[in-house]
């Protein structure tokens, strides 16, 4: 469902940018938002800015959500990852092979766990600024009432910081499955050869 929404949102910034004319809106909006009920720059608001807002306030409420819910998961499972850890006798067993495989295991779960809680940050760094795009959208940003056009530049900057663990996560598991996959490689050469 995001993704279709993030498309939906991306198309409609794009015929804004673009200037292209869009279909005139419903008769019932103009009257609709010329009500009275809504403050002087927000009504107005052309339609389609309004269904901009609209997928713009969809990814602030889905972002924070998966946010909140990947942090809540992650921090949960280090605790209890790291509990084993502590928990466990390196070496007393009388299987170092198994001990180095449990070893190994909790260790990754570790990692993984780390990994959610980077995300889960990250991602509570990209969701709530939506808020200040939904205002620009509803032309909110002309007025000081969330701090206007420099409060959406320090949000869409703070957003920017926060891709950047994304982009490095992205290129460290790119390049781990580029190395994994010349192993995979050079290990069916060798077996085709025998």
């Amino acid at each position: 469902m995001d993704a279709y929404v993030q498309f939906v949102r991306n198309f409609l910034c794009c015929l804004v940018d673009l200037n292209i004319p869009v279909p005139s809106a419903p008769l019932w909006y103009s009257s609709f938002i010329k009500s009275g009920y809504f403050p002087s720059p927000v009504d107005e608001t052309p339609y389609i800015k309004l269904c901009i807002a609209c997928t713009q306030f969809y990814a602030f409420v889905s972002v924070t959500f998966s946010a909140y819910v990947t942090l809540k998961r992650s921090l949960s499972d280090l605790i209890k990852y790291q509990k084993y850890a502590a928990a466990s006798s390196f070496g007393s067993s009388t299987s170092p092979d198994a001990d180095r495989v449990v070893d190994t295991f909790i260790s990754e779960k570790i990692g993984s766990s780390r990994r959610g809680v980077l995300t889960g940050v990250c991602l509570f760094g990209i969701g709530p600024p939506f808020i200040w795009l939904v205002a620009n959208s509803l032309q909110i940003t002309r007025t000081d009432w969330i701090g206007g056009l420099p409060a959406l530049i320090h949000a869409l900057t703070s957003m920017e910081i926060f891709l950047i663990p994304f982009l490095y996560l992205m290129l460290k598991d790119g390049t781990a499955m580029f190395s994994r996959a010349r192993k995979m490689r050079r290990g069916a050469t060798q077996i085709s050869k025998s």
